[in-house]
């Protein structure tokens, strides 16, 4: 399309030829091509009308001048003539030419033939047009002008009207009011022409003003204002200015070289990046030829030769294609580009684009895969994992040395063959079935199998399998790298059965140890609750002296299996160590006054000093902590015959959270050989045998110690030399707690008097243990009946009342967990049972709680002991037990004893407390679901941690455990998959609990 002679200059210089083709782009071009056509149309009806107009006074002017110089003696006459022309007697005495003027333009518009030409020309001009004489009265204005500063009158209706104040009554249209009018003040003293000033409007409009004096005779006649709307015109520039702007960012931003070249191979455009990659610059290369800069010496009589053929002949075989050849740049160093000439008309002209990239590194890369690919080939068909690979019908296309060898097979026996009818056994098709079906999904995996060589020998492969994809990303088929595992799998099958064989031994060991406990502890019970009996009695001196050794002699038999039992825990890994808040100085306290009498029966004294600095309430484990201490304390006084064992508490670091103390135990004692120490922490170590004949013991003490420190993440050691005493010390960290991370052990005095006239049902095999039972309980007032075994304990609950039944776990016929089923779930009786197990072995009593007991005792068992729990459970504090096998179904909801105990009866005490536990559990409970909401681990186990002890005085036995991984899993961090069960369970259980204490 031809253009406006001035659009087509824009476009040439800044529209590049591929964005003219563009449909989008041209019909802008078209737009814009149109207004500029409209303008000079208009210009042009403009100037003619001017030009007219002119033509039409110059002729009047010069025929009044002659009339004048005609009639200047007939003044009078003309006079008489003007008067009757115009009508007005009174203008009769002026000689004012304006007069004759005015007289002369009815002349011409009465002209109908003239006057249609102007007013043609005007209206139809696309401008709006103002005419004003000298004393700003309109002559003429079209109706353009009045839609354009939004005038609400016809044109016809402004003619004769006064404009001196016009520009303050339309100032408001514009974007610079004030300027506005005084611009106009300043035209108008100025009476010079001004050409294409731009009007802003305040709602986007864009006005072009010229304003045209008029002078006739050189004297000031009046003014013509034309006004051209070029709101459109700028928005069509702004837009190509835009465009062209875009795609010069466009080019300039480009990650490929741009370069432009005319027919001759002249560079006439040079981007940025051709800057980066060529070395020179742009203002160095525009002019030049592309042959002289970057095509080097040995291609550019080919790329002279090939211009011209294609300039003549329109034909080229280099053209629109993309290339990879060689460039040189500024230095002279050659180097690979991949390059795309595009050739772009431009009106009757022609140009190349060129599209340049350099692909040095992409070549370096490809040089290095193809390296990688020889090596790996190399590998591939060397290494001694059997590579496969096999198209969609399993089908094999590509097998290595490594592969042949193991499965026996020469390549030429397996290309081509399907391999799971070569291989796979059929045990194991499914499992290949679905393996094929992880590939066509695109998946990979590993996986052992089962297969058979060439020879039917038994082979293990584990494979590790993936799809294979063409380049179009089409599957076709799979590869499997495969390692024979079959001595691997050989020595796992044998260490599986000697795990299983090693499993058994400690079940055995366990067995062992339950039963030992058990035979030991059985008739251990019976000597010493006979003995304690026997106290009751009237003895004499000697008889009081024999009894005590008894006694004695019971408390070291049952140190000596409360060890073993220890150890074994700790080889299990079942020793549980308590995170719950301790006052260390009562701990003191409490080894001081059980060890003071051992160490006044020696004449030594024992002496225990605590760092003031030790914070009041610490976080551990004070049970264990006793343990250590009592170990090391009666170890000082029995190998110190004179002199002193000291205790040292001593605070060793100190933070906001917690503190690492140290624990001295020092004595003056016999001292041990330095080879010894060495060895003093191992199970059943002692120095000699004369010491064990002179002072006792198994040697398990410091063993014991030394695990129990280690599982509560110390440390120990020992310092000592022969005759010179003996020095233990260890290190623990804490941390720091509050007053209400206590829980209070107060022990209520308990109410005997609860047990009179009860009846017990006694379920014992052991003669010797019913006789210490009824012997202890016949003072209370029980009534007592005995059974020996299980069956008999069922039998007599189906055919009689009784308020409690006292029932060893081991008898024959049925033992006590069996019996306790039955009645639950037979009976669906909720009388009250108590375990009395010879079996300390940990989880006994989760096994006892499982079968539906609701308490247990361990034997030996203090008669203070057994008469609590008794009258515990005689005293209607717990709820029914339900028919189910689990331990928290079988339990009570809650289990307010303990809260009783801690209140020593104060009712007071004891609704204050289920208060505050109904108003503080459920918001606990809400504090952990968001903290976890939030992954705030910390939170949920600071919370949890300050919730435990409220469920345990709260007897809330089905939260026990769970509140506990709750603040274990939250400090470790580990499974953490596993909290949200138990954070629902501790919601379910505590909405339920809380609501019963409210209904009670």
């Amino acid at each position: 399309m031809s253009y406006h002679k001035l659009l087509h200059k824009q476009v040439q210089k800044f529209l590049p030829e591929h964005l003219q083709l563009d449909p989008a782009i041209q019909d802008l071009l078209d737009a814009v091509n149109s207004s500029y056509a409209a303008f000079d149309r208009d210009k042009e009806l403009a100037e003619r009308a001017f030009r007219i107009t002119e033509e039409e006074y110059s002729e009047i002017n010069d025929q009044l001048k002659e009339e004048i110089e005609v009639k200047r003696r007939s003044v009078l006459k003309l006079k008489d003539t003007l008067g009757v022309i115009s009508g007005d007697d009174t203008q009769n005495g002026s000689d004012d030419l304006l007069l004759i003027a005015r007289y002369l333009h009815q002349q011409v518009r009465e002209k109908k033939n003239a006057e249609n030409i102007f007013t043609t020309l005007i209206t139809n001009m696309q401008n709006g047009i103002l005419l004003e004489d000298e004393t700003r009265h309109i002559v003429y204005a079209n109706q353009l002008f009045c839609d354009m500063f939004q005038i609400p009158v016809l044109c016809e209706q402004l003619t004769g009207m006064d404009c001196s104040n016009s520009a303050e009554e339309s100032k408001y249209l514009f974007q610079e009011p004030e300027v506005f009018v005084k611009r106009i003040q300043e035209i108008l003293i100025n009476r010079k022409v001004v050409k294409g000033e731009v009007l802003n409007l305040e709602d986007g409009k864009v006005y072009l003003r010229d304003y045209i004096p008029i002078f006739l005779d050189n004297e000031y006649r009046g003014h013509l204002w034309n006004y051209t709307d070029i709101t459109d015109i700028r928005k069509a520039q702004h837009e190509i200015g835009q465009s062209e702007l875009k795609n010069r960012l466009i080019m300039n931003s480009a990650l490929d070289a741009i370069i432009t070249i005319d027919v001759y191979g002249h560079i006439t455009f040079w981007n940025p990046r051709a800057e980066t990659i060529f070395g020179w610059k742009e203002e160095e290369v525009l002019g030049r030829m592309l042959s002289d800069t970057i095509i080097p010496p040995s291609f550019r009589e080919a790329h002279k030769h090939g211009m011209h053929h294609f300039l003549a002949t329109g034909e080229s075989t280099v053209l629109n294609k993309q290339l990879e050849l060689t460039a040189i740049n500024r230095k002279g160093e050659e180097l690979p580009i991949e390059l795309s000439i595009v050739p772009i008309a431009n009106g009757d002209s022609l140009f190349f684009c060129s599209f340049i990239r350099d692909i040095t590194e992409r070549k370096l890369t490809e040089q290095g895969l193809r390296a990688n690919e020889e090596k790996y080939r190399s590998i591939i068909t060397n290494m001694n994992l059997g590579l496969l690979e096999v198209d969609t019908d399993e089908r094999i296309q590509f097998i290595n040395n490594s592969f042949c060898e193991m499965s026996g097979y020469m390549a030429d026996e397996l290309i081509g063959r399907k391999a799971s009818e070569l291989f796979v056994r059929s045990e194991n098709a499914e499992i290949m079935e679905s393996k094929n079906d992880l590939r066509k999904k695109g998946m990979s995996d590993a996986y052992e199998i089962a297969v058979k060589n060439k020879r039917g020998e038994l082979k293990w492969w584990l494979i590790s399998g993936a799809p294979r994809f063409d380049d179009k990303g089409q599957l076709i088929g799979s590869i499997g790298i495969h390692l024979d595992i079959t001595q691997q799998k050989n020595l796992e099958y044998e260490l599986i059965e000697a795990r299983e064989q090693a499993e058994q031994s400690a079940r055995s060991q366990e067995m062992f140890l339950a039963n030992m406990s058990h035979e030991i502890r059985t008739p251990l019970n019976a000597i010493m609750g006979m003995s304690r009996e026997l106290q009751k009695t009237s003895l004499n001196q000697q008889q009081k002296s024999y009894l005590e050794a008894v006694n004695s002699a019971g408390e070291q038999l049952l140190v000596v299996i409360n060890d073993i039992l220890d150890i074994s825990k700790i080889q299990a890994g079942k020793l549980h160590i308590e995170n719950i808040g301790f006052r260390l100085r009562e701990i003191g306290d409490r080894v001081m006054q059980v060890m003071s009498h051992r160490a006044e029966e020696k004449g030594i004294s024992l002496v225990c000093t605590t760092d003031a600095r030790v914070h009041p309430v610490l976080i551990g484990d004070p049970y264990r902590l006793n343990q250590v201490l009592l170990n090391l304390i009666s170890n000082g006084i029995k190998f110190t015959e004179k002199g002193t064992v000291e205790v040292i508490c001593k605070v060793e670091e100190d933070s906001n959270s917690g503190q690492r103390i140290s624990f001295t135990v020092k004595d003056t004692g016999i001292g041990m050989d330095k080879e010894f120490t060495q060895r003093i922490f191992e199970n059943f170590s002692q120095e000699d045998r004369s010491v064990a004949r002179r002072f006792g013991g198994t040697g398990l003490g410091m063993a014991i110690s030394k695990q129990l420190v280690t599982l509560m993440n110390g440390d120990i050691k020992v310092e000592s030399e022969k005759g010179e005493g003996t020095k233990v010390y260890f290190w623990l960290p804490f941390r720091k707690g509050s007053e209400m991370e206590i829980a209070p052990k107060v022990q209520a005095p308990t109410d005997n008097r609860i047990l009179n006239g009860k009846k017990i049902l006694l379920a014992e095999d052991n003669e010797m243990n019913r006789l210490v039972a009824t012997t202890v309980l016949q003072p209370y007032g029980t009534i007592i009946e005995e059974v020996i075994n299980g069956q008999e304990a069922v039998e007599a609950i189906r055919t009689g009342d009784y308020d409690l039944i006292l029932m060893d776990v081991q008898m024959p016929i049925m033992d006590g967990l069996e019996a306790t089923r039955r009645i639950r779930q037979d009976l669906q009786h909720y009388i009250p049972i108590i375990a009395l197990t010879a079996n300390a072995i940990k989880g006994e009593n989760e096994i006892c709680f499982a079968a539906g007991m609701n308490d247990y005792l361990t034997k030996p068992f203090k008669e203070e002991d057994l008469v609590a729990l008794m009258a515990k459970w005689l005293g209607g504090e717990t709820g029914l037990i339900s028919n189910t096998s689990s331990m928290e179904s079988n339990q009570a909801l809650f289990d307010l004893g303990k809260l009783r105990e801690i209140g020593k009866g104060n009712q007071a005490f004891i609704d204050k407390m289920i208060r505050l536990f109904s108003e503080q559990a459920p918001l606990s409970v809400q504090e952990i679901k968001e903290a976890y909401g939030q992954k705030d681990l910390e939170k949920v186990k600071a919370v949890a941690h300050r919730l435990k002890p409220s469920i345990d005085n709260m007897g809330i036995h089905s939260l026990t455990k769970e509140i506990r991984q709750i603040e274990t899993l939250a400090l470790s961090g580990d499974q953490e998959q596993e909290l949200p069960g138990l954070i629902e369970q501790l919601e379910t259980v505590l909405v339920e609990v809380v609501g019963k204490l409210r209904e009670g």
